[in-house]
């Protein structure tokens, strides 16, 4: 499931990163609408993971990498993001509308990038698990 999410997820940035400055707001919708689904399905999932690996006297440590490791990733994820944007767009990126959307379609083809690193790492997990389980 951890990985169908992150699936989901990488598809809605693709979807986003495709969009223009006059893309309808049924593709921006559809971009939001499958992030969000990713992150419901991702979420719990990463998580029944990360408490099936402890013992249940530290579930009360793993809540707190989680939260901790969650508010990381949000920060760095932005961070990059921003960064690439002002790499891309420059000095006109707050000025134009289209340096500020063809910086967003940069940044976040990275961001398609980086999910599919995290797919093939689900997957080879997967496959390795399903190895030794044998």
């Amino acid at each position: 499931m951890a990985s169908l999410g992150i699936t989901i997820i990488v598809a809605g940035i693709a979807c986003y990163s495709s969009l223009g400055i006059d893309s309808p707001w049924l593709l921006v919708a559809l971009a939001l609408v499958l992030i969000g689904t990713g992150i419901g399905v991702f979420t719990p999932a990463n998580q029944k993971l990360a408490y099936a690996s402890v013992n249940q006297q530290d579930y009360g440590v793993v809540a707190a990498m989680l939260s901790s490791l969650g508010t990381a990733a949000g920060t760095i994820g932005t961070t990059m993001v921003v960064a690439l944007m002002e790499v891309r767009g420059g000095s006109r990126l707050w000025i134009e509308a289209a340096a500020f959307t063809g910086a967003q379609q940069y940044a976040f083809m990275w961001l398609v990038l980086v999910g599919a690193i995290g797919i093939a790492a689900g997957l080879r997990n997967q496959m390795r698990t399903k190895r030794n389980s044998k």
